[in-house]
């Protein structure tokens, strides 16, 4: 797992923003909607990925194809600002309480220039061979997707998210004139 510095996100950020004391509501609202996304937070996995198919005629087996292949996935998490709503935000003179929406994933990457063939778990055999096709081998790919998805457990790592997510808005927001910050993250 490897930390994004935003902080370079925020400093584009805040030359766009106005530095005045104690901008409006609505106007902070949008200023911190239009950072967008969060990514504070990325996690590189390996997954592999078996698939075996038989070819049969009647009742009998009369050739295999099987393969396996290793992938590196990127998975990138933190907050949607763009879920920010106008209750989400208390400003009195110079303190600010913010409420963020809950981390979730924001970005999801397996390239296929992460895919490794695993020689030894790749056959295709019998009387009568049975080979996959591009669409089956592109099924195989995106069941993969899913499962890794359903199965990145960034919630035990929510707190590094929440921090991550806390400490760079933190600097969005003393550059807007904020002295007194308060963040909180919204329940499920």
């Amino acid at each position: 797992m490897r930390i994004l510095n935003t902080y370079l996100l925020f400093s584009v950020a805040l030359s766009f923003v106005s530095c005045t004391k104690g901008p409006s509501k609505a106007i902070l609202i949008e200023q911190i909607k239009d950072v967008k996304k969060i990514a504070t937070t990325e996690y590189v996995f390996s997954k592999y990925i078996l698939a075996q198919k038989d070819n049969k005629l009647v009742f009998f087996t009369v050739g295999k194809a099987s393969f396996g292949l290793k992938t590196i996935c990127y998975v990138k998490t933190g907050v949607d600002l763009d879920k920010l709503q106008a209750d989400d935000v208390l400003i009195s003179n110079s303190d600010i309480r913010v409420k963020l929406p809950r981390p979730e994933i924001l970005f999801f990457s397996m390239p296929p220039s992460g895919l490794t063939k695993i020689e030894e778990l790749t056959d295709v055999s019998g009387l009568l061979p049975n080979r996959f096709t591009m669409e089956e081998f592109e099924e195989q790919l995106r069941e993969a997707e899913l499962q890794i998805r359903n199965t990145v457990d960034y919630v035990k790592n929510e707190e590094t998210v929440k921090k991550n997510t806390e400490e760079a808005l933190k600097v969005l927001l003393k550059g807007l004139g904020f002295k007194n910050i308060s963040i909180n993250f919204q329940d499920n």
